[in-house]
């Protein structure tokens, strides 16, 4: 394989031939290799770079940062450890304020874990967001309601993890349209911009039909 002369990958391939004695290569330990490779490029070159590029790097990325901070979430409601999840996280995805969600394991308050945890990692404004909009169709639908600590732990107790990945990387999604088609370069802008709009429109489509399901299944 053209893989074995690189010496980024050389050892990859001699590891998984002393551990499999019948020398076959695991797919996605490769792939893992490659993101942790891409992710330490992608850090050094949004340290060497300037605006807007280093801020792009780092919205790019958000997305993949939500969707580990939901797989941990959802890992330690279904009893696995922190250590398990953090080995099978996307290593794009990787930034060191994860651990801070060790505290919510084995913790029933999830108002707590969202409006005192997640609130405070890199990709806190986009769960701040969820929150602000769930709070809006609250008081959009009765002026009384109180959105305090006890609806937000019930409301989130309810919430399907995959809806809520799906709307926070929405907003992520959203904002980070707003970004490139205000600071970008044209030909940058168009690329990402249509790329965005897709992505956004699958997002869209996803949520549509997890509706449909769930209302389904209550009925």
């Amino acid at each position: 394989m053209q893989l074995e002369d690189s010496g980024n990958f050389q050892g990859i391939f001699e590891n998984q031939n002393r551990e499999n004695a019948q020398g076959d290569f695991e797919v996605g330990l490769l792939r893992h290799a490659l993101k942790v490779k891409l992710h330490t490029e992608l850090m050094h070159l949004e340290a060497q770079a300037v605006w807007p590029l280093n801020e792009f790097i780092q919205r790019m990325l958000h997305g993949y940062q939500i969707d580990n901070v939901v797989s941990i979430i959802e890992g330690l409601k279904n009893g696995r450890s922190y250590e398990e999840m953090i080995s099978t996280a996307d290593p794009l995805g990787m930034f060191k304020e994860l651990q801070n969600i060790r505290i919510v394991e084995g913790d029933t308050d999830y108002a707590n874990l969202y409006t005192n945890v997640l609130i405070d990692l890199p990709v806190g404004v986009y769960f701040r967001k969820f929150l602000n909009e769930i709070a809006e169709s609250v008081k959009a639908a009765d002026d009384n309601a109180e959105f305090d600590s006890k609806y937000i732990s019930q409301l989130l107790k309810n919430e399907s993890l995959q809806n809520l990945q799906l709307r926070v990387r929405k907003i992520w999604l959203h904002e980070f349209y707003d970004f490139c088609e205000v600071n970008l370069p044209e030909t940058s802008r168009e690329v990402m911009v249509d790329f965005l709009k897709f992505e956004a429109d699958c997002q869209t489509i996803q949520i549509i039909n997890n509706s449909i399901i769930q209302g389904s299944a209550n009925n």
